[in-house]
């Protein structure tokens, strides 16, 4: 089974990291920020503004061992395939 995560931040924090690396198009945080999360499914969603990567790998793994069945994935398929619905 899949599991569908969702690695979330403020637009603000992209936009200073695109901005603090130097090396991307600026611009391209703020464009697919509302696309890549237009779904709104996850089954786990952890918000790197708020945790270091430790304490994410903590929330999903933790998740991981609770062995919930994973729902986003049929959720999105119900929705997008089988009722014909758009982002």
């Amino acid at each position: 089974m899949f599991s569908l995560w969702g690695v979330k931040c403020p637009l603000q924090v992209p936009e200073q990291r695109e901005a603090e690396r130097g090396d991307r198009n600026i611009g391209t945080a703020r464009y697919q920020y509302d696309r890549v999360h237009a779904h709104g499914l996850y089954d786990v969603e952890v918000d790197t503004s708020v945790l270091d990567i430790d304490e994410c790998v903590k929330t999903i793994m933790e998740a991981l061992e609770q062995e919930r069945l994973p729902r986003a994935f049929s959720q999105l398929r119900q929705k997008f395939v089988t009722d014909g619905s758009s982002l």
